[in-house]
């Protein structure tokens, strides 16, 4: 019996969907995942290193030496791997020389692609298709930031059809964060009932209340902070009776159309529903009313603008959550997102300024300094014809780059 044969037998296999995490950098993991199918990308220093597909190796540096992984495996599409703990695969080392050559490979292109020498090296006959079983439970790499407190009791979930499972709304290895809102916010949102756009059913929710709200300060990628409120926890409106789910200012746009379309695509049975809000609600159930508006908009509109506005409100959230990898993740969808509003969409004035300056910002924080320039520059040649803060906001970012040389 050969290696593929043994590391089959001593595995455990996991399916994964687009987006998960499947491992994360910095932190010890235990675990040499290889992929059966899918793609997965590698970030090193929050900065893509490169793509891996079937038979590409995960985690190998943390097999060798037990210490902290190199690389964040973000996965790009949805697939299968299988799934080995150090200790298995440590004595597959030791009675397979070839497994261990195959082995001291990877390691060695991974070397080589962090210093930007080499692509990525797999083994040179990727692993068959391990027999189909049951999936058993894998532990997840990510952890919740220290500091929180602890997490609510989690409230039943929802029913789930005979013979048909439900898709995850939150990403596999999601944290439970454990953050409830102060109950001194409540004072600054008021109830008010909707009228669902797609099934036409009536509802409540808290919406902040503007006459209330202080501004506090403006941050320098435009997010606006007020006093004593967090206006990201009221941002998105999510339908009780058919999870139909949306930025606040972007809800009513749903219509019977995208019903037609949600319900070709499964939405309404695929997702599990909403489990609504706690009094006084938790960033949990924030992230989870996120990313069904995510798959909601993806399935129904395909309003890009939406989903990027989606994203960069889940940037600054997982950043208040002290989340620094997640936040890192969600930075380069966001960009991915307004890059394709850029790309397609024809905008003009005031909204056109304001996608540069946020694709200027993003480009910025991500170390791409000419794709940052370039649109900063967009805004500055409109001049003083142009919106004037959105103006300043360019000029001052261009100035303390050519300050940072």
């Amino acid at each position: 019996m050969g290696w593929l044969d043994e590391i089959s037998a001593a595995g455990q296999k996991l399916a994964f969907g687009a987006r998960d995490v499947l491992m994360t950098a910095g932190k010890p993991d235990g675990r040499l995942i290889i992929l059966l199918s899918g793609s997965v990308e590698l970030i090193a220093g929050g900065r893509r290193a490169g793509d891996i597909g079937a038979g590409g190796f995960i985690g190998a540096e943390g097999i060798a030496d037990g210490g902290n992984s190199l690389f964040t495996a973000l996965a790009l599409s949805g697939g299968q791997a299988l799934v080995v703990e150090r200790e298995k695969a440590e004595a597959l080392m030791k009675g397979s020389p070839e497994f261990a050559a195959q082995l001291a490979s990877v390691l060695a292109s991974h070397v080589r692609l962090l210093a930007g020498e080499a692509p990525l090296r797999k083994p040179q006959k990727p692993p068959e298709p391990v027999k189909a079983e049951p999936v058993k439970p894998v532990k997840a790499t990510a952890e919740p930031p220290p500091k929180v407190a602890a997490p609510p009791a989690a409230k039943p979930a929802a029913p789930v059809e005979a013979g048909k499972p439900k898709k995850r709304i939150l990403p596999e290895g999601h944290p439970v964060y454990g953050v409830t809102a102060p109950e001194r916010w409540r004072k600054l949102a008021i109830s008010k009932e909707f009228t669902c756009p797609v099934c036409d059913k009536k509802f409540s929710d808290l919406i902040p209340s503007s006459y209330k709200l202080k501004t506090k300060e403006t941050r320098a990628d435009m997010r606006v902070i007020y006093e004593d409120f967090e206006i990201l926890w009221y941002s998105v409106r999510v339908c009780p009776h058919c999870n139909a789910a949306a930025p606040s200012n972007s809800f009513q746009k749903l219509n019977s159309r995208d019903a037609r379309f949600l319900k070709a695509r499964g939405y309404f049975s695929d997702f599990p529903e909403f489990r609504g809000w706690s009094e006084p609600r938790t960033v949990d159930e924030v992230f989870e009313a996120f990313y069904l508006s995510i798959h909601c908009l993806a399935l129904s509109s395909g309003d890009v603008q939406a989903e990027a506005q989606i994203w960069r409100r889940l940037m600054w959230l997982y950043g208040d959550v002290g989340d620094r990898e997640r936040e890192a993740l969600a930075r380069r969808f966001t960009l991915e997102k307004y890059a394709e509003v850029f790309q397609t969409k024809n905008l003009a004035g005031e909204e056109e300024e304001q996608l540069n300056v946020i694709l200027g910002d993003l480009y910025r924080s991500m170390g791409e300094r000419q794709n940052a320039y370039r649109h900063y520059m967009n805004v500055i040649q409109l001049g003083k014809t142009g919106n004037q803060l959105l103006y300043r906001h360019a000029t001052d970012a261009l100035s303390d780059m050519r300050s940072e040389g």
